[in-house]
């Protein structure tokens, strides 16, 4: 879970999965690793088991990133996935 991800110029990383009351919350540092300002983007964050099967999915929206500059992603879903072992981002 700890490993950065690169996705369409975009570096997640500092990663942390927590859980509490049975929310699960991914937090993580987004960096434009591109020349040029994004748009705005959704973001479909799955969750993986050790098998890298598919437990759950969660939508998130990061507004217009400058070049080089991080933001931090924030997304949760109201079940308890701590244990989940890895993700994967997809652009929608």
């Amino acid at each position: 879970m700890n490993e950065s991800k690169l996705v369409n110029g975009l570096l997640i990383s500092n990663i942390q999965l927590t859980e509490s009351d049975g929310m699960t919350t991914l937090l993580a540092d987004v960096t434009n690793k591109t020349e040029q300002k994004t748009s705005f983007k959704k973001l479909r964050i799955i969750l993986l088991d050790e098998n890298e099967n598919e437990i759950s999915s969660m939508i998130a929206f990061l507004n217009n990133i400058n070049a080089g500059e991080t933001t931090q992603l924030n997304v949760s879903t109201t079940s308890n996935y701590i244990n989940a072992y890895d993700f994967k981002v997809v652009e929608e």
